[in-house]
């Protein structure tokens, strides 16, 4: 849906999946691309353990990038982080669905709680680093925030935000 609304009105989408390294699809405008952006994302699935990136992918100067993710790792979040220090504007869209904690026993319960901690912390610290962050369960603001958010990212350098 996000590429849909960037590609209808004539900009560049790329897609480049974190989880594996051989599947890049390369900037790219219309209709085609939109064809080749929906085959990309049908064809994710977990891989086991990707290789350890030691950079994040080079991207032109001045775009804008979403990063989907669950955050239950640290890897896009480290990539987002490294985005906007490089000066990219970055989004990164929480995609984790709301949890149904009601039948957890008490090591599960607690387990649960340690990972919602290191999550939480991991959010933070990108929002501190000057990511924008959406959570895509909250229907009612996400189409809202995304725009804004984009809008936020297509002003000139200096201007207030």
């Amino acid at each position: 849906t996000v590429a849909e609304g960037y590609l209808a009105v004539g900009d560049r989408v790329a897609v480049e999946d974190l989880g594996v390294r051989r599947r890049q699809l390369r900037p790219g405008t219309g209709r085609r691309q939109l064809d080749r952006v929906v085959q990309q994302l049908a064809m994710v699935a977990p891989e086991g353990d990707p290789p350890r990136r030691v950079r994040p992918p080079r991207l032109p100067a001045g775009s804008l990038v979403y990063v989907f993710s669950t955050f239950l790792d640290p890897e896009a979040a480290d990539m987002a982080r490294a985005w906007r220090r490089s000066g990219q504007a970055v989004i990164a869209v929480d995609v984790m669905p709301r949890v149904r904690t009601g039948r957890l026993d008490a090591r599960h319960w607690l387990a649960y709680r340690l990972v919602t901690l290191e999550r939480r912390d991991r959010l933070d610290e990108l929002v501190a680093a000057g990511v924008e962050l959406v959570h895509w369960a909250d229907v009612a603001q996400t189409t809202e925030r995304l725009q804004l958010a984009a809008r936020r990212a297509h002003r000139r350098p200096g201007t207030q935000r």
